[in-house]
């Protein structure tokens, strides 16, 4: 596959990007040639600024005046927030071939710190010399235009992640797609170095370094993963299907075997507009009782991400009845009857 340095306007980026629910992805090698046609691109349109980084140097720091955008050629980077008392948030990780630094767009200030996790090598451009390139060249605006959408798709992924797997799901499928995103780049994908704490492993996926352990443990004693070494940061994923059958079967248990274990059960029906009440009547035929709560999306929603509000919101809905505050039984929610 090649793309051209300066293909016509409305030609698309090789790199497609597809719904949370049914994502579009690649072939593998589709995707590592994508990559490469993107650096490619990049190299001969810009002026490049390489850098070698190791485990724990710095980027750019949160409060820092915003000038360049970076893309990653080798290497892992994570991206690190501040909470309001002060610990460390993970709230994104980067593999090569993906875009750093768009937060700072807007305000012209980065909000958070780029931090490598491993040995690699980073681009970084000008951002206003990037803008002059792409009103010259439209493969170029392309190539900008879908890792930004890379990008809103991963976060609006991610949050659906917190807000619908359980926690033993939550690591799985973080270990799924930290395999996808090396499928995509043609690397080995039958052994993972973790190059994050169980501590940061929580912090990115909302749990605390207790059940993150206690879900790596369940994962090992299923044969789902095998560690190979002492320090249980090398993980040998025998199967693939295993680990994504793993997080399937946590979205959709045996209610019937199960039904005595479910107290209560908040519900998020994605479909058209017509069938989320069925939905519903049929998950509580299922049960016997009413959902707790429940909130239904239709696909187009998910896909243009305006769904994200009421989600949010309805997942902090989830939370607070877990943790035995108020809650409102009824057969649909929104933010505003909560």
């Amino acid at each position: 596959m090649e793309l051209s340095p300066c293909s016509a306007a409305s030609g698309g980026h090789p790199l497609s990007v597809g719904t949370a629910k049914t994502p579009r992805r690649l072939p593998a090698q589709a995707s590592v040639e994508a990559i490469a046609d993107t650096l490619r691109l990049l190299e001969e349109r810009l002026p490049i600024h390489r850098r070698v980084v190791h485990a724990g140097d710095c980027l750019y720091r949160a409060g820092e005046r915003f000038e360049r955008l970076s893309v990653l050629h080798s290497g892992l980077f994570k991206l690190v927030d501040l909470t309001a008392d002060g610990r460390e948030q993970v709230v994104a990780l980067h593999f090569k071939g993906d875009w750093m630094g768009f937060d700072g767009i807007a305000s012209g200030r980065y909000g958070c710190e780029a931090v490598a996790m491993d040995t690699g090598e980073v681009w970084t451009f000008r951002y206003d010399s990037l803008i002059r390139a792409c009103t010259d060249c439209p493969a170029l605006l392309n190539a900008l235009h879908a890792a930004m959408s890379r990008e809103m798709v991963r976060d609006r992924d991610f949050q659906m992640t917190l807000c619908t797997l359980p926690v033993d799901a939550r690591v799985a499928e973080f270990l799924r797609y930290w395999i996808d995103a090396l499928i995509r780049r043609g690397q080995r994908t039958d052994r993972l170095t973790l190059r994050m704490s169980r501590a940061e492993i929580g912090s990115y996926l909302g749990m605390t370094l207790e059940s993150v352990s206690r879900a790596f443990s369940r994962l090992a004693r299923e044969q789902v993963i095998r560690f190979e070494s002492s320090a249980r940061r090398e993980v040998h994923i025998p199967d693939l299907g295993a680990l994504e059958g793993f997080v399937l079967r946590s979205l959709v248990p045996n209610a019937k075997a199960n039904r005595h274990l479910l107290k209560d059960v908040a519900v998020v029906p994605v479909m058209g507009n017509r069938g989320a009440a069925n939905a519903v009547a049929e998950i509580s035929q299922r049960l016997g009782r009413t959902p707790l709560m429940s909130s239904a999306f239709t696909a187009r929603e998910v896909e243009d991400g305006s769904c994200m509000p009421r989600l949010r919101a309805f997942g902090r809905a989830v939370q607070d009845a877990e943790g035995g505050g108020p809650v409102r039984r009824a057969a649909t929610w929104s933010p505003q009857s909560a």
